[in-house]
């Protein structure tokens, strides 16, 4: 399997890391603070809470237009 080195980045974990630069296909890898796997979005410290933000936010844009676009607003 060959990898997109364009595709391709290092996070650096740990308070001891020596933040090695690593080469892929003879470019080098960029640095990320957080990255994305199987849909959970994880900085360097293993904290959720930029994902817990995301999912917040998105959560909160579904229920704005759910409130904009209803008719009959009844309260319970």
């Amino acid at each position: 399997m060959e990898f997109n080195s364009d595709k391709c980045q290092v996070m650096h974990i740990g308070k001891k890391n020596l933040n090695s630069q690593y080469v892929l296909n003879s470019k080098t890898l960029k640095p990320t603070e957080s990255e994305k796997d199987l849909g959970v979005l994880v900085d360097k410290s293993f904290k959720f809470s930029e994902h817990c933000n995301r999912a917040a936010n998105s959560a909160n844009a579904v229920i704005g237009m759910i409130k904009r676009t209803m008719k009959c607003k009844k309260s319970i």
